[in-house]
């Protein structure tokens, strides 16, 4: 009879601690899981071009990322001030309508980028009064993050409204960085440098300043692209670009140790784009 109970007992145990074995390697994978990054934009739709891809390059790289974006098309830092200071429910995250205040408090933000609507970044004038009262705001609501200025590219050449402006794209992307440079030193704000990075892009032999083919005066087409059709959007190999400059300022993501490739852009392509990436944010 003591065998038989023994015996029983021993068998009991054993299916207990077989049954709890992949509950407990569950829970150390939990514990040894990376802790997401949680990153919000308030932008327009060059964050959404920023973050088209970002979540893939930094999950692919180990580091994932909870990302929120606070976007209305063309929207400048006034608009999101007058937002934030009349509590009007103009952004959504996960589905449900948010006022500015809402999304700041939705989650407990590492990173809150905020950039001006592309066009009116030439004009440092367009910053203020509104980009220094929309970071007291942010302050306010979310005090843990570090805020973090997008700085956006500018357009290609042959886009309507630079051309009406009589503006080359390096022309415009002096005036663009040269107004980001200031609003960041004025407010000592790291900057994530998108629009360098297209400029590097252009800088380089291997990529080039993309000139579309002018019926007119004969002119060839040249240089590979980074917008869209529009002329100012990013297209693929911009937000791919994009995203790396944006894992690697934030999350010390190096481009090179990103696996992750869009197939809209192919390993070739992919490889330039790291080489750009890194050369950009390495630059002081």
């Amino acid at each position: 009879m003591q065998k038989r109970f023994f015996g029983t007992v021993a068998a009991v145990t054993a299916a207990c601690v077989s049954l709890t074995l992949p509950a407990a390697a569950d829970e150390a994978d939990s514990r040894t899981a990376p802790v997401p990054v949680k990153i919000l934009s308030i932008g327009n739709s060059f964050s959404n071009d920023a973050q088209h891809y970002l979540a893939k390059i930094c999950e692919s790289a180990g580091k994932p990322v909870i990302l929120g974006n606070a976007t209305i098309g063309g929207c400048t830092l006034k608009r999101h001030w007058l937002n934030a200071s009349t509590n009007g429910v103009s952004y959504s995250y996960k589905r449900q309508p948010k006022t500015l205040a809402q999304m700041l408090e939705a989650e407990e933000w590492q990173f809150v980028t905020i950039q001006q609507a592309s066009w009116f970044s030439q004009n440092p004038d367009t910053y203020e009064p509104y980009g220094t009262k929309l970071i007291a705001f942010i302050k306010e609501h979310a005090p843990q993050a570090e805020i973090v200025l997008h700085e956006t590219w500018a357009y290609r050449g042959d886009e309507s409204r630079i051309r009406k402006a009589g503006l080359t794209p390096y022309e415009m992307f002096a005036k663009v960085d040269a107004a980001y440079k200031k609003f960041a030193k004025a407010h000592n704000l790291r900057i994530i440098p998108s629009g360098p990075a297209f400029k590097t892009a252009w800088d380089s032999p291997d990529w080039g300043l993309r000139v579309v083919a002018d019926p007119e005066t004969g002119t060839p087409a040249s240089g590979k692209p980074l917008h869209r059709k529009d002329g100012y959007h990013a297209n693929a190999f911009g937000q791919y670009l994009i995203g790396l400059v944006w894992a690697n300022t934030l999350l010390d993501i190096a481009p090179q140790d990103v696996p992750y490739v869009p197939k809209e852009v192919g390993e070739l392509y992919a490889g330039l784009l790291k080489e750009i990436a890194a050369k950009t944010v390495a630059r002081p």
